[in-house]
């Protein structure tokens, strides 16, 4: 009997010890806290569960990443650079754009079009300039010396959060998290690419609530609730290549940038994830944003990329030879967008700084109320 109480003696004290260190220390010995990983109130749910919160990384201000990024989220539509030209939405809600660049980006014979648009919340680039309004509805000019409306039913959607203008066709998210599509993708590719094409079918995308694409279109993606992509390509070239496919790896993305080549994806702990075409030759250099951290907004051009710092500053990764790292030396940013040739940014006055030669946003500040940015 004695021999037995000691046994169990010592196998409490055993416990007791092994709990302990459970408590008061890691495998590495750090010191470990209860309190480390929940606390009162705000940390738990109603049903009293811990809730797992994003990054808390120090952006501006002392805010969280999260907080930031959705602080920029709501300035990111009011500028856009679509190859040359640049556009910026004003406060009250008429726009800002460089004139020069107007004929040569394929809208001529729109110019009155753009000259009467007004109450605009915000713009979109991609192979085109469409925008949407302060009452919701949106409006699209395309970028084709035909003047014919290749999307004859976009204008009448009143039921979409997102979308995406490409040569021929607009991809669209509806409320409910489905997407629909309209143009002339698959008439233009047969046309010209017969070769190339593969049918697709987006009816099994749910829960998306962002799209774009890349290749003109034909490669299409969808950002879903779950922070997953999904994809699909009407593309042989695509498809053989692997292109675009590590897109449906990524995890916990919340938002999406693209170009013709490339694809961008920025994560909820402000990291970024990139492919493309020549990811691992001529378009090498994109991978260095895989570095980047703290990152809160991302721009992607067909000759490089830019990502907003949390504190204002912008990182660049890409071709510089018309100078586009001077962007590394902008402060105080709250929007970027980028183009063929450079990188445009909103800072937070108002102003809109951009790396062309001469400063091609010289002179603009869409805010017209500096109380509106509070």
């Amino acid at each position: 009997m004695k021999r037995i109480l000691a046994i169990l003696c010592s196998f409490i004290l055993l416990c007791s010890f092994a709990g302990c260190k459970g408590v008061m220390g890691g495998e590495d010995g750090a010191s470990v806290s209860l309190t480390d990983s929940f606390s009162e109130g705000d940390s738990k749910g109603s049903s009293g569960a811990a809730v797992i919160s994003e990054s808390t990384d120090s952006g501006s201000g002392g805010s969280s990443l999260a907080e930031r990024r959705r602080y920029v989220e709501q300035y990111r539509e009011r500028i856009i650079v679509y190859g040359w030209l640049i556009a910026a939405v004003k406060d009250d809600g008429t726009l800002l754009y460089t004139e020069e660049h107007l004929k040569g980006e394929g809208f001529l014979g729109q110019e009155d079009r753009i000259d009467a648009l007004r109450d605009v919340a915000g713009l979109k680039p991609a192979f085109g300039f469409s925008g949407v309004k302060k009452d919701g509805s949106v409006f699209a000019l395309w970028n084709n010396s035909s003047k014919k409306n290749i999307f004859p039913h976009f204008e009448t959607w009143t039921d979409i959060t997102d979308w995406n203008l490409q040569i021929s066709s607009v991809l669209a998210v509806k409320e409910d998290g489905t997407v629909i599509m309209d143009g002339e993708l698959r008439e233009m590719s047969l046309a010209n690419w017969p070769e190339d094409w593969i049918e697709y079918d987006l009816t099994g995308w749910q829960d998306v609530t962002a799209v774009t694409c890349a290749y003109l279109g034909s490669d299409m993606f969808g950002l879903k609730r779950d922070g997953t992509v999904c994809y699909v390509s009407t593309s042989k070239r695509s498809v053989e290549e692997k292109a675009f496919e590590n897109v449906l790896k990524w995890k916990d993305i919340v938002q999406l940038s693209s170009s013709r080549r490339n694809i961008a994806g920025l994560r909820s702990d402000g990291g970024v994830e990139v492919t493309g075409f020549g990811i691992d030759t001529y378009n090498s250099y994109l991978n260095n944003a895989a570095y980047w951290k703290d990152i809160v907004s991302i721009a992607v051009g067909n000759n490089g990329i830019a990502g907003l710092k949390a504190d204002g500053t912008v990182v660049y990764a890409g071709d510089d030879t018309k100078g586009q790292e001077a962007c590394l030396e902008w402060e105080d940013i709250i929007a970027i967008a980028m183009g063929d040739e450079y990188v445009v940014g909103l800072r937070e006055d108002g102003t809109v700084v951009s790396t062309s030669a001469g400063n091609l946003t010289a002179g603009w500040n869409i805010f017209e109320n500096r109380e509106l940015l509070m």
